[in-house]
């Protein structure tokens, strides 16, 4: 919560609280899109996946 107290943008804390709630207990890589809600910044988040058929694996 030390971050809270330096100056750094809206976009650097909301992603140490993600990284804080979810990033410690996983090796998943997850991407986010920001907006403003009501003032407030808001990320939403995705699991990066390969969605494409691997023609590397056939």
């Amino acid at each position: 919560m030390e971050i809270s107290n330096r100056n750094v943008s809206a976009t650097t804390i909301e992603i140490v609280k993600h990284y804080m709630e979810l990033g410690t207990s996983t090796e998943k890589i997850y991407v986010g899109s920001m907006k403003s809600l009501n003032g407030n910044p808001e990320i939403a988040w995705a699991l990066l996946e390969d969605w494409e058929p691997s023609f590397f694996n056939l």
